[in-house]
């Protein structure tokens, strides 16, 4: 008997099984943390959509890196004001931030480098991307009443 393995909603079978021997990080971590928190806030499919509308990232020998994964660094540096090598160095030690950037379990080998960091900044569409970092950021702030709607109709 053939067993075939096929793609399902362009996720392989093995990237769908659990870890045995892993809890996940929602579980091991506070879910009062503000990064926890607002990781459930944004709307990830709709910011990539709007900030990414026509990137298209071709492989060239290197691993493809997830746009949401650097979608959520980039918002993290520009919320801490970090270099790239902060960036880079806050990722691999920081289990928040992993969470944040949609890891699901602890990631003890990431292949983001501040290079990458760097790179997904410089390209020239890196003004739309932080305008629609920000214009999300800033819809949460007025959601949540971190922000007054007065403030900023100056």
């Amino acid at each position: 008997m053939d067993f075939k393995i096929t793609p399902i909603d362009n996720i392989t079978f093995s990237q769908k099984q659990e870890r045995l021997f892993e809890e996940k990080l929602s579980t091991k971590l506070n879910p009062k943390n503000k990064l926890y928190k607002l990781k459930d806030m944004v709307n990830w499919a709709d910011l990539e959509a709007r900030a990414l509308p026509d990137i298209q990232i071709r492989q060239f020998g290197r691993n493809k890196k997830d746009h949401r994964v650097m979608l959520a660094l980039s918002m993290l540096q520009a919320m801490y004001n970090g270099s790239d090598s902060f960036t880079e160095e806050e990722l691999k030690e920081n289990i928040y931030w992993q969470y944040f950037c949609g890891y699901e379990y602890l990631q003890a080998n990431l292949d983001v480098s501040e290079a990458t960091v760097r790179r997904f900044r410089n390209d020239s569409w890196r003004r739309r991307v932080l305008i629609e970092i920000l214009k999300e950021l800033l819809g949460i702030g007025l959601k949540v009443g971190a922000l007054k709607k007065k403030t900023w109709n100056r």
